[in-house]
């Protein structure tokens, strides 16, 4: 690739402003792709909340091959907790609510999780 003025792009990339720039520019864009596709739900994301209560409701449950037991888990502290895990092999739910909140060193984060509204069906 030939750039009309190369001394240009020398006096841009050899100041600390430029080098930034050049840095900071792409990541900005890649970032903001992600983060757009992330809130349209095209790019998973995964949220780990360990040890902490959440809530969880729906309206409607319909599910075959149902599986449920108890244990104990150890967090990153090492502490046990109870857990309760439960396996549904083919399920449909109908306005599924989900919430966490977690302490952080910024301040209360919370998420809230909410799917298969007017009647979905998701497997």
């Amino acid at each position: 690739m030939k750039f009309r003025n190369p001394s240009l792009i020398r006096r841009l990339v050899s100041s600390h402003a430029g080098r930034i720039a050049m840095v900071a520019i792409p990541t900005g864009v890649v970032s903001a792709m992600l983060m757009g596709g992330v809130a349209q739900g095209a790019v998973p994301v995964s949220f780990a909340i360990s040890g902490t209560q959440f809530k969880i409701s729906s309206t409607e449950l319909d599910g075959t091959g149902f599986s449920q037991y108890s244990g104990v888990t150890k967090d990153a502290e090492g502490a046990k907790h109870s857990v309760v895990t439960a396996n549904i092999k083919n399920a449909s739910l109908e306005n599924l609510c989900q919430s966490a909140v977690q302490e952080t060193p910024l301040g209360k984060v919370g998420i809230l999780i909410k799917a298969g509204g007017k009647g979905a069906l998701r497997n």
